[in-house]
């Protein structure tokens, strides 16, 4: 653990940087915030740097000065305009700054759910995750580009002879009208229920992983057990109902074992957890990729995934929330998803269907 008075030199070097050097003033205004700091001065000032920035005012000790009216604080800023730690490692005392910062947080929340009255464990899981979920947007990575970044990527892709830029599906329709299913995206697969939505996401499935791809599935409605019949079906040509039964014939028990054997060598990864929150299949597919990588997510099915924090009763409403949950998570993780969605069966009784 950093001690307070370490802490205490790094937030004055950073001060004396964003002082004295433009660079180091725009990289601290954009990474930092007034709670980061630990000391009232620090913050004050920080703050104070800050606005005069936003109103271009230049930042400098006599600017910063004549805008205090506490001896203590000019003071401090007097002493953070000559601080000479560390003054060329800005970038640096910003981490350690974030990370303490990140460290106070974690602390908090830990001593607050000890100390919460919530009875329900799930409840108390869903908001502790929900607060982890917040605290790691902090720490993302910055997605800002600069033209050049833009121009060389948009010049590798426009160049590339590959007319499928994503992760192919192998329905070659399929991937010539999407150009694959590409990172970041997620991809809805709608249809009434009993349509086949999840025979097409686990030949998709098969597909991928004959190709090499890591593929997980979020299934909240088949069990492990039917999604390896559903798959071995695929792969041998063997009616579904007579796996189920086990009635096969020796050369079709020959034609199972042999299927077993690729599908054990496939990165397939397959969670089943029933009302799954997106916070919790957040956190689960950073873990799966972090150990195993990851190219591909799928989830089954879009509407039964719990959201015990919507505050509306419109179902719709909660499907929205729970898509652009489903969104921001392909982002974070760049990957695409593919979610399978029910559409109601009501449609069937409309004249104009």
């Amino acid at each position: 653990m950093v001690e307070n008075q370490t802490i205490k030199d790094v937030e004055k070097s950073i001060i004396c940087n964003m002082l004295t050097d433009e660079q180091a003033l725009m990289y601290s205004v954009s990474e930092l915030k007034s709670k980061d700091f630990v000391t009232v001065e620090a913050t004050f000032t920080f703050k104070l740097i800050c606005k005069q920035y936003k109103n271009r005012i230049k930042v400098d000790i006599l600017t910063l000065c004549s805008a205090v009216n506490k001896k203590e604080i000019e003071d401090y800023i007097k002493e953070c305009s000559t601080f000479s730690m560390f003054s060329d490692n800005y970038i640096d005392h910003i981490k350690t700054l974030k990370s303490f910062s990140l460290k106070k947080e974690l602390k908090t929340l830990a001593q607050n759910i000890y100390n919460s009255e919530e009875e329900d464990g799930e409840i108390l899981l869903n908001r502790c995750l929900n607060n982890l979920l917040v605290l790691n947007n902090k720490i993302a990575t910055n997605k800002v580009l600069n033209a050049e970044t833009l121009v060389r990527d948009t010049e590798e892709f426009l160049n590339s002879e590959n007319n499928v830029s994503g992760v192919k599906t192998g329905f070659l329709k399929l991937d010539n009208y999407t150009c694959g299913m590409l990172n970041g995206n997620m991809y809805i697969l709608a249809a009434r229920p009993s349509m086949g939505k999840s025979a097409m996401m686990l030949n998709i499935v098969e597909n991928l992983c004959r190709a090499g791809k890591s593929v997980l599935i979020f299934s909240l409605e088949m069990n492990f057990h039917n999604i390896m019949l559903r798959l071995i079906s695929s792969i041998t040509g063997i009616m579904f109902y007579k796996l189920e039964k086990r009635d096969f014939t020796p050369e079709e028990k020959q034609a199972v074992n042999k299927a077993l054997e690729e599908i054990k060598t496939w990165k397939l990864y397959v969670d089943q957890t029933g009302g799954i929150t997106p916070f919790q299949m957040l956190y689960k597919a950073k873990s799966i990729k972090l150990m195993y990588n990851l190219d591909f997510i799928s989830i089954d099915y879009l509407q039964l995934l719990n959201c015990p924090y919507s505050n509306s009763k419109s179902s719709n409403q909660i499907v929205s929330e729970i898509s652009k949950s489903i969104r921001e998570m392909a982002k974070e993780l760049e990957v695409p998803v593919l979610a399978l969605s029910q559409l109601n069966r009501a449609l069937e009784l409309r004249k104009d269907r």
